[in-house]
């Protein structure tokens, strides 16, 4: 085994401290997002600062800290039926302006 071992205790401080502003961001800012521009700028800022003041294992778990505490959920339905009636009745009208086109 040539990792080196490292004892459970050194993370808990950086576990609590990211836990303790993931829950300050999802209770004070995310509520108040209602775009992809700030949801975007949110991510960006959190994953830079990750970046930029972390190294090693600690920005790893950083990252995977960000991604599962944000718990970003999209609510977006896509309704395939209406786009296939959509598609169907252009293609309709399509083949009828062929037919209309055609000498007699």
């Amino acid at each position: 085994a040539g990792a080196p071992h490292v004892r459970a205790s050194k993370f808990i401080a950086p576990v609590a401290v990211t836990s303790a502003i993931c829950l300050a961001i999802y209770v004070l800012v995310m509520p108040q997002l209602s775009s992809f521009l700030g949801l975007g700028t949110l991510l960006f800022l959190c994953m830079f600062l990750n970046h930029y003041f972390l190294t090693g294992m600690a920005r790893f778990f950083t990252t995977l800290a960000i991604l599962n505490m944000l718990q970003i959920q999209n609510q977006q339905r896509l309704n395939l039926i209406l786009a296939y009636r959509c598609n169907e009745g252009s293609a309709a009208t399509y083949q009828g302006k062929q037919h209309q086109n055609q000498p007699s």
